[in-house]
């Protein structure tokens, strides 16, 4: 069977996440569509808006045939190591191809990924900065600088997928407010929701109606909701402690350990641990993996969970021998191992947003 991937989080999945998967159709004969997506908590470091079940619910109506969830440790990583999670899982998943968008999809990917790996560690502490430099084009933007990242591990974990970019339409993928109805940026919707609801009318036309009617009665999350419970876990912990955290660079375990007892919110903690230094998304992916307790020792090869699947995914899951490096169905033993942060993750989670536990896989 024909297969493509998209890896992505969905938060909330919009209309340009449903330009790439019907790209994506259109460029594998209508294949098996198989969406690899952060859990409860992101790339970028922060919770999701609503949860996995909601997300992946979205991408089932919407063009996803099988939705497969990125462990959590794997998931609250910089571009480099989530372009691992996703190449990775890609590879158990046997899929042929890996669709993504970008804002220059005539790059040469693959080549440009040659060109990195001697300079590997440059490039993941510079990304976007050294990837201008190396390449000479200052135009190198976010999902450009994810590309190479799918490409240098391609090469890498001897993965053969065949890379497919995506021209990415509508707004910058930083955009704060709504300015492209149909193609807002996922930030500018994010920030409309918290802002205004589910009953904004720049909604009706910015997501789609399936994505609305999920987010509709749903209790939407964001950082500010678990700031209580960062600054209890700072306090009660030592220096030594939070050094041994995930993603903790040099020092930053002094200043947040400061700087905590003098903020009363997350925004003000943000204002005052800013530096030029650390990106805000560095700093928040610190912060997600002290909320959650994940240390710097932590494995990242788990084995990835299904979330859900229509008629042609659960065809296509038939159809591989990969079955136990996989979760379909989660035992006492893999909340022990394979899923211990991910479990973690969602208890924390649901505190701010409750839901069932013991969630079934989606059919559609």
């Amino acid at each position: 069977m024909e297969s493509f991937g998209v890896i992505a989080e969905f938060n909330p999945f919009h209309f340009g996440h449903r330009y790439l998967l019907e790209e994506g159709k259109k460029l594998n004969s209508n294949g098996v569509c198989i969406a690899i997506m952060s859990g409860n908590f992101l790339q970028r470091g922060e919770p999701a808006i609503v949860n996995k079940w909601k997300r992946a619910r979205m991408a089932l109506k919407q063009g996803a045939d099988l939705v497969v969830e990125i462990p959590v440790e794997e998931s609250v990583q910089s571009a480099n190591n989530f372009a691992r999670a996703g190449v990775r899982i890609a590879n158990l998943f046997q899929i042929k191809s890996l669709v993504f968008g970008s804002e220059h999809p005539n790059l040469d990917f693959q080549k440009m990924a040659g060109k990195i790996d001697d300079q590997h560690d440059r490039f993941q502490s510079y990304e976007k900065n050294f990837a201008q430099q190396l390449f000479g084009d200052s135009k190198v933007a976010s999902n450009d600088i994810l590309g190479i990242n799918y490409a240098y591990w391609n090469l890498k974990l001897d993965s053969h997928l065949k890379l497919m970019p995506v021209q990415r339409v509508g707004a910058d993928f930083n955009d704060k407010v709504i300015k492209n109805k149909e193609f807002s940026s996922a930030t500018a919707i994010r920030n409309e929701l918290i802002k205004h609801g589910t009953s904004s009318t720049a909604l009706l036309t910015s997501l789609p109606r399936e994505s609305l009617a999920e987010l509709t009665n749903s209790q939407l999350v964001s950082w500010p909701d678990f700031f209580p419970m960062l600054k209890y876990r700072v306090i009660s912990c030592d220096v030594a402690e939070l050094a041994r955290i995930l993603n903790i660079k040099e020092g930053f375990q002094n200043r947040i350990r400061s700087q905590i007892k003098q903020s009363n919110s997350y925004e003000e903690l943000m204002d005052h641990l800013k530096t030029r230094r650390y990106s805000v998304t560095t700093i928040q992916r610190m912060l997600t993996a002290i909320l959650l307790n994940i240390p710097s020792t932590v494995n990242l090869d788990s084995k990835p969970r299904i979330l859900g699947m229509n008629q042609l995914g659960r065809k296509y899951l038939s159809k591989i021998n990969n079955s136990d490096k996989i979760l379909n169905r989660i035992s006492q033993k893999d909340f022990n191992n394979d899923y211990f942060y991910s479990d973690r993750a969602d208890r924390i989670y649901q505190l701010i947003a409750p839901n069932d536990f013991m969630e079934k896989i989606i059919l559609v």
